[in-house]
């Protein structure tokens, strides 16, 4: 699509692509479980139920680049601080 010129509508599905990605993921961390109902020709209506473990939670927060970025703020703000004080 890109290719052929229709870069708008690329860059809109894109858009949305990502903002319903990012709702995923906040329901999913928040809650700790989604619920998916898969809908199969054969099969029909297939409900799961999927689980967040800490593993799993600690991998979709990001937990050792939050404790780095949080570290950073700290240490930076340590800084600017003691400077104001000499």
């Amino acid at each position: 699509m890109w290719n052929s010129g229709r870069k708008r509508e690329v860059i809109k599905y894109n858009h949305k692509d990502c903002d319903l990605t990012f709702k995923l993921w906040l329901k999913f961390v928040t809650q700790g479980y989604l619920k998916i109902i898969d809908i199969h020709p054969r099969d029909g209506e297939l409900h799961k139920t999927i689980q967040l473990d800490m593993g799993g939670l600690h991998y979709l927060t990001n937990e050792k680049l939050i404790n780095k970025f949080y570290w950073m703020i700290w240490t930076a703000t340590f800084r600017l601080d003691s400077l104001a004080k000499k």
